[in-house]
């Protein structure tokens, strides 16, 4: 089986190792992104499937500006949205 992965406006096939890979003793996998400023949202391009987030991990790929923690909303760093 095979997904598309999609970052940064670059797509590219990959085989689907996530479900292979999963743990037995895991209910359900949860998508999180990596939050480097550690401001609660996530880089979009930083992608993380498991049981649970791992450390530095958010659940949300709402950070337009994952180097400055004071730049929540894509409105305030210029970029579009």
């Amino acid at each position: 089986m095979w997904f598309v992965l999609c970052a940064l406006l670059a797509c590219v096939e990959v085989p689907d190792l996530v479900e292979d890979a999963r743990p037995s003793d895991c209910d359900a996998r949860v998508t999180s992104w990596a939050d480097d400023d550690g401001d609660g949202a996530g880089n979009a391009s930083r992608v993380a499937i498991g049981c649970s987030p791992p450390q530095g991990y958010v659940l949300n790929n709402d950070d337009c500006d994952d180097e400055d923690p004071s730049v929540l909303d894509c409105a305030d760093s210029g970029e579009a949205t």
